[in-house]
């Protein structure tokens, strides 16, 4: 779990508007393949960690 998170600062790092960035978080949307890249670059933890419950949800569909 990440704490203390700037959506800003995460949003201007990989290149999206922070709103997009915040419906990832909250709406548990799968961005496209670049962007799950550049998450794990910043996060440094592996995309697979990063969007796992975005990809549960998606199976349970």
């Amino acid at each position: 779990m990440v704490h203390d998170l700037s959506v800003s600062d995460v949003s201007r790092w990989i290149g999206v508007h922070p709103g997009t960035f915040r419906k990832w978080l909250h709406q548990g949307t799968v961005p496209s393949a670049a962007f799950q890249e550049k998450a794990e670059q910043f996060f440094r933890i592996p995309k697979s960690v990063l969007f796992a419950d975005c990809a549960l949800k998606q199976e349970s569909r």
